[in-house]
């Protein structure tokens, strides 16, 4: 069976930023991606995150994100806005429950805003 690329966007978000700041409770920090996964999508393969990261007056702001049990952390300095690319290990995709995938960014330390905006899943799936 053929393999193709694929990708998910959040299906609980516009296409606005979503921000979150040290200065908010830390149980209101996180903020959640959620996405669908077609049939067909493989778990056992590499997928890729992508997303706009812009932060505003960042001061050794630590931020990170989870997915299916992977977690990443990044330090910024500085104001910026940019893309973000990661390449995720196989296994992060439920493909069990396929409405069942989210990614969900925090601040953990430091000072600052942090906008995240445009998240793309990229994955494989069999058709």
């Amino acid at each position: 069976m053929p393999t193709v690329c694929d990708f998910a966007l959040p299906k609980n978000v516009g296409d606005g930023e979503q921000k979150t700041s040290m200065l908010m409770p830390a149980n209101q920090r996180k903020k959640a991606f959620d996405l669908t996964l077609p049939s067909g999508a493989r778990r056992e393969d590499r997928s890729i995150l992508s997303f706009l990261l812009h932060t505003t007056d960042a001061d050794n702001l630590q931020f990170q994100f989870e997915i299916g049990g992977h977690t990443h952390t990044y330090t910024v300095n500085s104001d910026t806005m940019r893309v973000v690319q990661e390449i995720l290990p196989p296994g992060v995709l439920n493909v069990a429950q396929l409405d069942h995938n989210s990614v969900e960014f925090k601040p953990l330390s430091g000072d600052g805003v942090l906008g995240i905006s445009d998240v793309i899943l990229w994955f494989q799936r069999t058709i």
